[in-house]
């Protein structure tokens, strides 16, 4: 697929999940409006939506085009919302910008932003037990996936690791990455999966998770070499952040050649994975995009 049309079918997917993420966080409370205006800052706050578009691309590869997708893509998207909020609070990486515009902590008070935080991790279990035309098989699995890569044995224990400071190997840094950033990757990909019915043990299921994996620790490994050599005005973020919190990464742990070499590797693991499904080409160019992006 050229990349212009590549990019013009992410830019559409992203435009469909901003409008459900829109629709589903539309509910106001006159008493507590702040919080719901705070949530809805940072899950409307733009951004590539690749975690949305995995569990959508996933959900069309195993045969399922429905509204069901969408809100799944939502729904992880608004826990990696949650994630980057919690990230930029003064007692974890104290950043004030996110995605080009004050961090969720400026823009509304540090107390504020914990709590819309909060607010976005647990309203996506609300939003499934709702959910029409969804079996109590496929709920279950739902809860499963996400609650499993988002909390303690998955992104939140990632973020744990990265605080501690302890982290000085590779293999230490890649069960970090693969635990804070990874597992949500994964979950994104195997809701997908779930949503077209094919469930663990079936081939599209295991595809999805050595894929999923391994364009994680790709997206991480180029995520560290552009915080050293990025654009602060393409990433709509600060650079130089990770030294400046003196955090182990992969642009520290080896020379950037041999950091980007790594990425590619997995990159072409993460193509092998799903090369034997039919319209696998729009995940395979996804996997390559991602390796070669700027921001």
């Amino acid at each position: 697929m050229k990349e212009n049309t590549f990019k013009a079918l992410l830019a559409e997917r992203a435009e469909k999940i901003e409008k459900k993420l829109d629709e589903l966080l539309s509910k106001k409370d006159d008493d507590f409006s702040v919080l719901t205006e705070a949530s809805r800052y940072s899950a409307l706050g733009g951004g590539k939506r690749i975690r949305g578009f995995l569990a959508t691309e996933f959900a069309r590869l195993g045969g399922e085009n429905s509204d069901k997708a969408l809100v799944y893509a939502s729904l992880v998207e608004m826990i990696h919302a949650a994630s980057l909020i919690h990230d930029d609070l003064p007692c974890m990486d104290d950043d004030d910008i996110r995605r080009g515009n004050p961090s969720s902590h400026i823009a509304f008070g540090e107390a504020t932003a914990l709590l819309a935080g909060d607010a976005l991790m647990i309203y996506p279990y609300e939003v499934i037990a709702s959910m029409d035309g969804v079996s109590a098989e496929e709920r279950l699995e739902a809860v499963k996936i996400l609650s499993e890569a988002s909390g303690m044995y998955g992104m939140i224990g990632g973020q744990q690791m990265d605080i501690s400071g302890d982290v000085r190997t590779e293999e230490k840094l890649v069960k970090l990455q693969s635990l804070k950033t990874g597992r949500m990757i994964r979950a994104a990909c195997l809701l997908g999966c779930i949503a077209s019915g094919h469930f663990e043990g079936s081939k599209l299921y295991n595809a999805a998770v050595v894929y999923a994996d391994r364009i994680g620790l790709a997206f991480q490994i180029i995520d560290d070499l552009l915080d050293v050599t990025g654009d602060p005005k393409l990433l709509g973020k600060n650079i130089g952040m990770d030294a400046k919190n003196d955090t182990v990464t992969f642009a520290k742990l080896f020379p950037y050649e041999e950091a980007f070499d790594k990425a590619a590797t997995y990159t072409a693991e993460a193509c092998a994975a799903v090369s034997e499904f039919k319209s696998s080409e729009i995940l395979v160019d996804l996997a390559k995009n991602l390796l070669m992006r700027n921001s």
